[in-house]
């Protein structure tokens, strides 16, 4: 009962406000606008040596949400254990200071949901992201009509040691 009525004053706070915002000429921003995020829209495939075994990888982005984020849906499979597989779901957007802000959720849960932040120069974007289990550095770029995805950084196990990790993406659009 506790719940239902903290349930029913945050439902009816959310309601008045956002009536409000509207009622005083609010409008959301104008859809975004950025090269490098519309070449990544699409749906691509790839294959990356993720510990020592071939995985299969997909990727599936597109604008969301008035154009204001990219939604990154990520599959990949190793190629000879149908069982080991990995799925992820990125949201990316830009900030009005034009830094790149990211969230990324996985199979893992939400303790493992991790946060970046990060910037596009030219044909590549680097985006630093941590959660509690690990610490990233990646580099998405364009290069020879491909996206290249590194990543290199280290996984926390729960006794606190750190494995690093390295591997690269590299993923060709699907026709």
């Amino acid at each position: 009962m506790k719940h239902a009525k903290l349930f029913i004053a945050i439902a009816a706070l959310i309601f008045l406000t956002s009536g409000l915002s509207y009622s005083q000429g609010m409008m959301p921003p104008k859809p975004l606008e950025n090269e490098f995020f519309d070449g990544m829209v699409g749906n691509s495939s790839g294959e990356n040596l993720i510990n020592g075994k071939i995985h299969k990888e997909n990727v599936e982005i597109k604008w969301d949400l008035n154009h204001q984020y990219i939604v990154i849906n990520y599959s990949s499979q190793n190629k000879d254990n149908a069982e080991d597989r990995y799925q992820g779901l990125g949201i990316y957007g830009i900030d009005a200071s034009g830094k790149v802000k990211s969230w990324w959720f996985d199979v893992w849960g939400a303790g493992n949901a991790s946060a970046g932040e990060g910037t596009i120069s030219g044909d590549k974007m680097q985006i630093t992201e941590n959660s509690p289990f690990y610490h990233s550095d990646n580099t998405y770029e364009f290069r020879d009509k491909m996206m290249i995805v590194t990543r290199k950084g280290h996984y926390k196990t729960q006794d606190g040691k750190e494995i690093p990790f390295e591997d690269v993406s590299k993923f060709t659009r699907n026709k």
